[in-house]
Parts: C-alpha cells; structure tokens; sequence
C-alpha cells in the first residue's frame, strides 16, 4: 500500500508539473488582436509602387497573384504572423484604420495605404492557379548506345502530372508567398533491339529519404538523364529542383543487366 501511495503521489507530481507548463505556454503566447484583424481587412496598397500588394479578409490574406497561394494570418501585440506554422512573421510599425507599416523579412520598412475595395480591384484576386514546370509539355530524350557488343536504346520522357508541390519565395515586397507548381512524371524504357528490357514510371516520393527537407517539400522532379552504360549496367541521375530557385538536388539510378534498380545519393 505505501508503495502504491508512493506511485500515486509521483504521477501526481507529473501531472501537476505537465499541467503548470501547459498554463505557462498559454501565458507567454498573447492573445490574438482581434481588433488590429479587423483594421486590417481591405484591399492595401504600397505607397512607393502604388502597387496592390494583399487584401485581407476574414482570416485570410490573398494576392493579386494568381500563383500565391492565400494564407492565413493572425496579429498579436506588435507582430503580424502568417501561415498555418506561423513560421513568416513581421514586426508591425504602425498600424492605424488606414495605415499599415511593417519591416519585411530582410527589415525593409514596408508602408502601406488602404485602398478602395473596387469591383475592378477585387477582381485581381483570382483563384490559385498551377505552374507547370514544362509549360504542359512532354519532354522526349533518345539515345542509341552499345555494349559488350549488344546495341541498347534509351528512351526518357518527362510527363506532366496534376500533383500539386508549393514551393516558397518572396514576393516583390520581400512578403515570403507559397507559388503552386504541378509536379512531373518520369518515364524510363530500355530497349536491347526491339525487346523491352526494362519500363518504369518514376516519381518523386522514390526519392524523397534521398533527399534534404526542403527538396522533399518544394522539389519537382524535373528530368532524369542517362550519364553512361558500363559493366554494372545503366547509370542515369534524377534532378529534383527548387523552381523558385533554379537549383537542384541530384539523386543516382543505376539499373543493372538483370534489370534490377537502385538508387543513391550523388556526390
């Protein structure tokens, strides 16, 4: 019995320790600012540019950029926090029923000026629409190569898909924005004269434990190409890319004569 007193009071004591962390955790996270949401709805306007740069409405910030995915926001004390992480966030200089000032991610000060919510005005936030890499285009590549006194044909074809990849930049306002892009399909098919040897469709999540995070997260696969043909067999490299970026992420494919696949990280 004491032993269970003793087992008791220990959970207990974890419980109440849990439980005081909790409150603590909802202490120093401050509420939201209701108040400075509802300044904030409306069409805002850069008083540099003259440009339209977002309208807010609800709890959600659009763009009159088709690509921009919406997102949505919350303001707390001085900060303006967007994103379902909250992991963009910006300090608020001023805020008032018609101005609106914050410092941008590289700490620019950004000023902006309600505008009037026109029906012309409105009408540039358009539903998200996707990119594809590709322009919707199928993209072939032939090559005719021997060894070991056979004659091999390799064929690849990258192939758009409806997979959907947001990937993150900043905007002209130094505003972080997610841009929608479709993912694409691969097709390798190797042929020995007019035999197909080997046929398969590759997509990204193949590669995804080869990958750092951000590529597994914003990365298209965006071509595979054949490096050369030796004893061991087939070797190409996939290229996963970052399109905001223009940089990519290499990933080896070597298929042996027994027609067997495995990949690899690239130096």
């Amino acid at each position: 019995m004491l032993f269970l007193n003793k087992g008791f009071c220990f959970l207990f004591l974890l419980l109440s320790l849990f439980s005081c962390q909790s409150k603590k955790e909802q202490i120093e996270k401050p509420r939201e600012d209701k108040k400075a949401k509802q300044m904030l709805q409306g069409i805002w306007i850069n008083e540099d540019s003259e440009e339209i740069v977002f309208r807010a409405f609800g709890d959600t910030i659009y763009y009159p950029d088709s690509l921009s995915r919406p997102v949505r926001f919350e303001i707390r004390r001085d900060t303006l926090y967007m994103g379902e992480d909250e992991g963009s966030k910006y300090l608020i200089i001023k805020q008032t029923p018609h101005l609106f000032v914050f410092k941008n991610q590289t700490g620019e000060v950004i000023k902006l000026r309600l505008g009037e919510e026109s029906e012309n005005d409105i009408s540039l936030f358009q539903p998200t629409k996707a990119v594809s890499v590709n322009q919707n285009k199928k993209v072939k590549t032939d090559t005719i190569l021997s060894y070991n006194n056979k004659r091999y044909h390799s064929y690849t074809q990258v192939n758009p898909s409806s997979y959907k990849v947001y990937c993150g930049s900043y905007n002209d306002n130094g505003v972080r924005v997610e841009r929608l892009y479709f993912d694409n399909i691969v097709y390798i098919g190797i042929f020995e004269g007019n035999i197909k040897r080997y046929s398969h469709n590759f997509y990204k999540q193949e590669f995804l434990k080869y990958l750092p995070a951000k590529y597994q997260k914003s990365g298209i696969l965006s071509d595979i190409s054949l490096e050369k043909i030796d004893i061991n067999g087939f070797h190409y490299y996939a290229s996963i890319c970052l399109p905001e970026d223009n940089v990519c992420y290499m990933v080896g494919i070597d298929i042996s004569y027994n027609w067997q696949v495995s990949l690899k990280k690239l130096d």
